[in-house]
């Protein structure tokens, strides 16, 4: 019964992309008694943050596209770090940071080559062409992007 409970609201929120989406479940996302599939999801994405950034220091300014409540925060200088997301709900989550935008990037530009590193962690409702090329446009000239996404057979 809870395995369901994730994923219908990973069916609501592809559905009904918007702040007013994210907004109605922001109070419960990160409840692992009710969203289990997205508290494994998280807990799966630190352990490939955990190995990445034992090999790789991201530098320069960084930003967490669809952030919620920020893993990178646990891991980079908060000062470098800029959270992005849709929903102001989501980014109240956040409190180490000096540095949050309230956009939708599939559907705004975020920056003008102005990151280092852009992170997606969990980026599924933002795997869309207009998403890339907005992060694209924010990407500094040989910068990085880390985007995670649960398999496509999951989301279905």
């Amino acid at each position: 019964m809870k395995q369901h409970l994730g994923r219908a609201v990973y069916k609501f929120l592809g559905t009904h992309r918007g702040k007013a989406a994210y907004s109605r479940v922001a109070a419960e996302y990160y409840d692992e008694s009710l969203h289990p599939t997205c508290a494994d999801f998280q807990d799966a994405s630190l352990v490939f943050l955990k190995n990445l950034f034992s090999e790789v220091r991201p530098s320069g300014k960084i930003a967490d596209v669809g952030c919620g409540r920020s893993l990178l925060a646990k891991f980079v200088d908060p000062r470098a770090l800029v959270l992005i997301d849709e929903s102001g709900d989501m980014l109240q989550k956040n409190n180490r940071v000096s540095e949050w935008r309230e956009v939708d990037v599939a559907s705004e530009k975020f920056g003008l080559s102005e990151f280092d590193w852009i992170f997606s962690i969990l980026g599924d409702p933002y795997n869309v062409q207009s998403a890339w090329l907005n992060i694209a446009v924010a990407l500094k000239r040989g910068g990085n992007c880390i985007f995670i996404v649960p398999s496509y057979e999951w989301a279905l």
